[in-house]
């Protein structure tokens, strides 16, 4: 295994990676010399994998993810859910019985998937229209 090489000017040049649905730190990163002996962010998202606290709330029912459909990141570095959908980071979990009420209307078979995977994703003028609260990251909601 490779040392890591120290950069001139930073040193180690060590980052936080934070977790994308709550923002909070999670590790250091040590990123030793970059390409032009940059500067390394001091934040940053590595991925979408929760961490432990996020992971808890999300267990508790079904997780509601605001994303935007675009053929382009609309932040930069971002990468899609699936292709073409990017969360903006605003979520909800909500109880079983409260995603079937809401997704009642809706074929069984989308129900069915929803109730499989225990996360499914709105735009963000769904979750207006859900009554979703904005720019908040809920963990509690029994909508």
């Amino acid at each position: 295994m490779a040392g890591l090489r120290l950069s001139d000017k930073h040193g180690v040049n060590r980052g936080m990676s934070i977790c994308f649905w709550c923002q909070e730190s999670t590790s250091v990163i040590l990123y030793g010399r970059l390409k032009r002996d940059a500067k390394a962010p001091m934040r940053v998202v590595m991925d979408y994998t929760p961490c432990d606290k996020c992971k808890a709330a999300m267990e508790k029912g079904i997780m509601i993810i605001e994303a935007v459909i675009s053929e382009e990141p609309p932040y930069p570095g971002g990468r899609p859910l699936s292709p073409n959908v990017y969360p903006t980071g605003n979520w909800w979990v909500i109880t079983v019985k409260a995603a079937i009420n809401l997704i009642s209307t809706v074929h069984p078979e989308v129900l069915k998937r929803v109730l499989e995977q225990k996360t499914f994703c709105v735009t963000p003028q769904d979750a207006k229209q859900l009554g979703l609260p904005k720019g908040e990251r809920r963990t509690d909601a029994d909508v």
